[in-house]
């Protein structure tokens, strides 16, 4: 078996780092990244695991739904974001 060219492996990630749900998937896990950093090492917060968890709460409403289209993946995105600047906002105050 030969294995595909380097650049025909690379055009398959690249295609899907392109599938707008892996991208509300990425920012997802980006937004708890960065909340979970924020929380412990800035915050020093000791917040609940359901009160931690609020952009991935976001993320799985989004897939149960189960609609694709450009709107959803811009609202879902957008609601990540602010779950997000919600949740450091509530223990930063």
């Amino acid at each position: 078996m030969n294995a595909p060219p380097h650049h025909a492996r690379s055009h398959r990630l690249q295609d899907v780092f392109e599938n707008p749900p892996v991208q509300v998937g990425l920012l997802t896990a980006v937004a708890l990244l960065v909340e979970i950093l924020l929380m412990k090492y800035v915050l020093d917060a000791n917040p609940s695991l359901l009160v931690l968890l609020g952009p991935l709460w976001v993320f799985s409403v989004y897939k149960v739904s189960g609609r694709r289209d450009r709107i959803s993946n811009i609202v879902t995105s957008i609601a990540v974001v602010v779950a997000t600047g919600v949740v450091l906002l509530a223990y930063a105050l």
